[in-house]
């Protein structure tokens, strides 16, 4: 305890300043359109710097002076002169916009220079700049506010920031909460959220460090968090409920948390090995949110299995006293009701696989109406001064300036580029662009900029950057002349092509990695396969039921899913749903290597485990629902995803499905032929092996039926 003690210490002194360190990921991807657009945009343009921001000037009022006005100029100047001063600005030049646009309302294009934390490091001292030179140029009649992917992330992390602390807290409650209810005790309550809250307070910490050198974003804090609470609550209560088992049959404190260890210790390492390949999947997206997101995942439950094996122990070894069972009877009894469950589930299980299965084709079927995309978020920008300049570009009919496309045509000499008038001309007649222009470095790069008339997230802005790229300049540029088409809109569509792209290898490699891992721990063929197509069809069944609560998860009712949430999703869900067939299938299995009968193991096992699992995956639920106050969307959405899922999975699936599904395979659930059956390293129990029932041949036979004569276990003559 003294280790983990100086390790949760170093934790905290590190954790006060983690919010600082969050940023917006990398935006362009490497090896993308978008970003051979900006390095070209850079290398030609260095006024525009590696990211460009949309400077805001508007006024109000009866009073409010015309744009066109000397005062208004003044303004304009001052204040372009002053941030084109400031650390990290590399210029400030026009906007194109079209002619009929407001009369109290100017605007100016930025470029901002460095990488993505430098510039956050110095969006707020422009902001604050912009404010202050606009206020005494004007006489406080007009404002400057600042919009680009930099400045609305950080006000979005300003604004958010609370509602996290807040789920956090709700979580931990609910957590509390559940855990005294069922245990009844306040030790054994503290001792899960000890481990879990341990295991996150390092993960954070190494997630910090990591932040220091490269990126760390919102989406990615809040997963860690949550996902540590539940992996640390779900492998700290297995080996609790062990040890206080262990503990009523008379053993001492030591002894008990010894063997704990040993007989659930493995089952929680598959279990964490199995979450941790599912994450790793992830990072075959080049998306940097993805990635991340990943890699936290994967830290926090390694310090989740970490903790769980060596700090709960200690404790355990420790204070015997206050974790044993205050009325040993009373477990017995619950357990008895749920082998009752089981029993009765059993003896008509096909009447339950149709109800379970009549359930998630119900839910799964508005799946095909699933909308996703991107969400500009604008309710969790109100009142800041990103969300005040979007708001006035929208209002002023500028929803395209923050979506401005930039084209750039390299060629020879210091002629125009062949083609120019051309595209400009076919520019001008696209219903999609509201005004474009034109500029040239005279040292063979020309730049066109083009104003869509729709905002970044709407659909028809990314069929315009389509439009560009794959019809109108190859139809308007000479053979063997290119062109890059970038600007956020382009960095998006890269963003969701890589995701889309990487589907099919997240998803072979997350089904194999489950099957193998599955097939190693449970020394069965059949066993695997089933976990496996169940949980597709959970994972379908909670894209249905995302697709009709989308506009409450959204920004102003727009049923938009950002395009990376069900990929994420998917991951989890596997991730934590095998944890919970781990822990339950494993514990049939030691019932199957003692008894020979499958049906006695199936509702011994449950009886066991349901208790455990239901009360880990409840603590699940609450830490990912309560990201519904999250002032994110894209963390509300991530959040009630993961929390159906989990609750699918717990109810429908562990407590109906799975029993049914193996008393109809019966004996076969255990069969293991007989090549894997001596290539797989034993993943049970000493107690034997499905793998002892051989033929004569040496195979493996079937595992043999309950002796001639007896009863089946739970039935009544």
């Amino acid at each position: 305890m003294g280790a983990w003690a100086a390790v949760l210490l170093l934790s905290a002194l590190a954790l006060p300043g983690f919010s600082g360190t969050l940023s917006a990921p990398p935006f362009f991807l490497p090896g993308t359109e978008s970003a051979r657009a900006a390095r070209a945009l850079q290398r030609a343009f260095p006024e525009l710097g590696s990211e460009q921001t949309v400077l805001v000037f508007h006024s109000s009022g009866p009073a409010a002076p015309a744009v066109d006005g000397p005062l208004y100029r003044k303004t304009v100047d001052e204040v372009s002169a002053a941030l084109a001063a400031r650390p990290g600005v590399s210029g400030v030049v026009d906007l194109p916009v079209p002619g009929n646009t407001a009369v109290h309302s100017a605007y100016r294009l930025v470029g901002a220079t460095g990488t993505v934390q430098e510039r956050q490091s110095h969006v707020h001292d422009w902001q604050l700049t912009a404010e202050r030179a606009a206020g005494r140029a004007s006489g406080g009649r007009i404002r400057a506010d600042l919009l680009g992917t930099t400045s609305a992330v950080q006000d979005m992390q300003t604004a958010v920031m609370p509602t996290v602390r807040l789920a956090d807290a709700l979580a931990l409650l609910a957590a509390f909460l559940a855990l005294f209810a069922v245990l009844r005790r306040p030790l054994p309550a503290v001792l899960p959220l000890v481990v879990a809250g341990s295991a996150v307070a390092v993960a954070l910490a190494l997630v910090d460090g990591a932040a220091r050198g490269g990126h760390v974003d919102l989406l990615t804090m809040a997963t860690t968090s949550a996902l540590g609470l539940g992996a640390g609550l779900d492998y700290a209560l297995l080996l609790l409920m062990r040890c206080r088992e262990r503990l009523a049959a008379g053993a001492d404190g030591p002894g008990a948390a010894v063997a704990g260890v040993v007989t659930a210790g493995k089952t929680v390492g598959y279990s964490a090995l199995t979450l941790m390949t599912g994450a790793a999947s992830l990072l075959a997206v080049g998306m940097p949110i993805v990635r991340t997101c990943a890699l936290g995942a994967i830290t926090v439950t390694a310090t989740a299995l970490l903790a769980a094996v060596t700090l709960l122990p200690a404790c355990l070894a420790q204070w015997p006293q206050y974790v044993r069972a205050t009325a040993p009877a009373r477990p017995r009894s619950g357990q008895l009701g749920w082998q009752q469950w089981a029993l009765r589930l059993m003896r008509h299980p096909w009447r339950a696989i149709c109800a379970a299965v009549a359930l998630l084709v119900l839910a799964a079927l508005p799946a095909g109406g699933l909308h996703t995309g991107f969400d500009f978020d604008r309710a969790s920008l109100t009142g800041t001064p990103s969300g005040t300049a979007l708001h006035v570009l929208e209002r002023d009919g500028l929803d395209g300036a923050a979506a401005t496309l930039m084209v750039v045509l390299p060629h020879p000499g210091t002629e125009p580029p062949a083609g120019l008038g051309r595209l400009m001309a076919a520019l001008e007649t696209d219903p999609g662009v509201a005004a474009s222009a034109t500029v040239d470095n005279q040292r063979g790069t020309t730049l066109v900029m083009v104003l869509p008339r729709t905002p970044l997230d709407s659909a028809p802005t990314a069929e315009l950057l389509h439009r560009i790229r794959h019809r109108i300049l190859p139809a308007v540029l000479p053979p063997g002349r290119t062109a890059s088409v970038g600007g956020v809109p382009g960095a998006l569509a890269d963003q969701r092509a890589d995701v889309d792209g990487s589907v099919t290898t997240v998803a072979g490699c997350l089904l194999a990695g489950a099957f193998l891992f599955l097939l190693v721990a449970f020394r069965s063929l059949l066993l695997p396969l089933k976990a496996v197509v169940v949980n597709v069809a959970v994972a379908a069944a909670t894209f249905g039921i995302l697709a009709v609560c989308a506009p409450w998860l959204g920004t102003g009712g727009r049923p938009v899913i950002n395009h990376f949430v069900p990929l994420i999703t998917v991951v989890m869900l596997f991730g934590l749903s095998l944890d919970y067939e781990m822990f339950l299938v494993r514990r049939m299995r030691e019932q199957f290597l003692a008894t020979g009968d499958n049906t006695r193991a199936v509702a011994e096992g449950l009886a066991r485990t349901a208790v455990p699992i239901s009360l880990a995956a409840a603590i699940m639920v609450a830490a990912f629902a309560s990201f519904l106050v999250v002032g994110s969307a894209q963390v509300r959405q991530f959040g009630f995803a993961v929390a159906v899922a989990v609750a699918l999975d717990a109810t429908l699936v562990r407590l109906v499905l799975m029993p049914a599904l193996m008393q109809v395979l019966g004996r076969w659930n255990w069969w293991l032929p007989g090549w894997p059956s001596r290539s797989t390293p034993r993943g049970g129990s000493t107690a034997g092996s499905p793998g002892s029932h051989r033929s004569s041949d040496g195979r493996q036979a079937p595992p043999p039926r309950p002796a001639a004569g007896a009863e089946p276990y739970g039935r009544t003559p």
